[in-house]
């Protein structure tokens, strides 16, 4: 019952915004519409935003994590950009140690259609002009999968029981992390 009161309410106030909105702007295609946010203008909002204390954030080191796949149409490389880096960051991507592209990049993935599967690639990071981190160098990924090699654990038998059988164990759950602090995630496995 709970659901369907607030299904009813979310209606109700989308109805009322909308009907608000078209006695506001009967063409909205000549008017300009600027809504109130906690009784901020948008504008006044963003000032806050951008006058915000620098907080710091705590948070795991991680590398750039650059990966790059051949694909038909050439190569794809992506890579992480980290939350401590500030707001404005832009990436350099090289190919063979020659800048790909004259404009800094403000995506986090390119897909080179120039790239080939012996190319290396890096990323640069700057913010004002300046480097701030360069990733390591990565080669094309020879498949587009990485094959992670496993070790299962000894079959097991419980030793109590006379008529027990061997168990033997599978693959369950898995989960990343970075477990030593090296910057790179680690896949931990449940063995079933």
């Amino acid at each position: 019952m709970k659901k369907y009161v607030l299904l009813l309410f979310a209606l109700v106030c989308f109805a009322e915004t909308t009907r608000a909105i078209a006695q506001d702007a009967p063409n909205a295609a000549e008017s300009t519409i600027v809504l109130p946010v906690n009784d901020q203008t948008i504008e006044e909002t963003k000032e806050l935003v951008a006058n915000r204390p620098n907080v710091k954030r705590r948070l795991e080191y991680l590398d750039r994590a650059l990966i790059c796949v051949q694909t038909p149409s050439g190569v794809y490389c992506s890579w992480r950009q980290l939350g401590t880096e500030p707001y404005g960051v832009g990436f350099r991507l090289y190919r063979d140690d020659e800048p790909i592209t004259t404009e800094l990049l403000t995506v986090t993935n390119y897909l080179d259609s120039n790239g080939s599967k012996e190319s290396s690639y890096r990323v640069e990071v700057l913010y004002d002009g300046k480097t701030i981190d360069v990733s390591k160098t990565v080669r094309v990924l020879q498949d587009p999968f990485i094959e992670i090699k496993t070790q299962r654990p000894d079959d097991w038998k419980n030793d109590r029981e006379p008529n027990a059988r061997s168990m033997r164990y599978q693959l369950g759950n898995m989960s990343a992390g970075d477990l030593d602090g090296d910057g790179e995630y680690e896949i931990v496995v449940l063995w079933e």
